[in-house]
Parts: structure tokens; C-alpha cells; sequence
């Protein structure tokens, strides 16, 4: 195998790395996040969802009762399109005891949207593979195979 054939391979893991990456330090952050003693687990209702101009995403404004009985309401820093949450109902979400505007609202939406990612990170990273140990033109066959199923 020469030096190009595996440089190539290396190109072709490069996208999928930096897609899996990213996923797995959110995730971790995630974690850490709620397993601080000062965390608390609410439930938020979602008051709307926000439009902002100049974008197609939206904004779920929450709101909710901190232990002390005051009540927040925050706009999510995360947009999306279609939005991720309904008007009208709650999620769950976590909370700095002695901050609450920072929280973190746990949804479907993050873990089928992290997962597609690393899925389709690992495929690429997959095909890298392949590549590194069959070469290019093994890739290419399969590759064609696949897609001549589709059609």
C-alpha cells in the first residue's frame, strides 16, 4: 500500500471524526453537567415557541418554579426547524440551584439528533477503513452495490 492510498483513507475519516467528536463532548459536558450536586430537575412549561428574524429557527421560551418558589422564564439559546419541543407542554429540565437561567432541557430531540450524527460519522469512518484495507477500488465496489439496491 503506498503512502497516497493511505493518506486518502485518512482524508476519508477526517469528516467522520469531526462529526463524532463534537457529539461525544456535548454528551460528556451534558452529563457532568447534571451530575452536580447543585443540579435540580424540574419540570418547564414551554410557553412558545420563539421566531427570530433572519433565521428559520425556533426558540422554545420556557418557564419555570426554582425551589424557592420564583418563577423564570428564558428563551433557549437553540433553534431549530421544525422546533423541538409543542407549545403547551413540558419538559424536563436541569438547573444551576443558584443560577437558573443556566439549564439544560432534556428532549427527544438531542439524542435521535446525536445519535444520527455519530451513526453517520462511524459509516464514514467505515468506509475510510475499508479503504485503508482493501482500497480504493474495494470501496468503490461496494459502494456501487449499495447504491445499485437503491435504485
Amino acid at each position: 500500500m503506498d503512502d497516497s492510498s493511505i493518506i486518502g483513507s485518512l482524508i476519508i475519516m477526517l469528516p467522520g471524526l469531526a462529526m463524532i467528536v463534537p457529539v461525544v463532548v456535548s454528551a460528556i459536558y451534558r452529563r457532568h453537567f447534571r451530575k452536580r450536586d447543585d443540579v435540580i430537575e424540574t419540570k418547564a412549561y414551554v410557553v412558545k415557541n420563539d421566531w427570530k428574524s433572519g433565521t428559520t429557527n425556533y426558540y422554545p421560551v420556557i418557564e419555570f418554579e426554582t425551589e424557592d418558589g420564583k418563577k423564570h422564564q428564558y428563551t433557549s439559546k437553540i433553534g431549530t426547524s421544525p422546533p423541538r419541543v409543542r407549545e403547551g407542554t413540558y419538559v424536563t429540565i436541569y438547573y444551576l440551584r443558584d443560577q437558573p437561567h443556566r439549564y439544560q432541557m432534556k428532549t427527544k430531540f438531542t439524542v435521535i439528533f446525536g445519535s444520527s450524527i455519530v451513526i453517520f460519522g462511524m459509516i464514514i469512518i467505515l468506509m475510510g477503513f475499508i479503504a485503508l484495507i482493501g482500497g480504493a477500488d474495494l470501496l468503490v465496489k461496494i459502494l456501487n452495490s449499495v447504491f445499485s439496491h437503491l435504485e
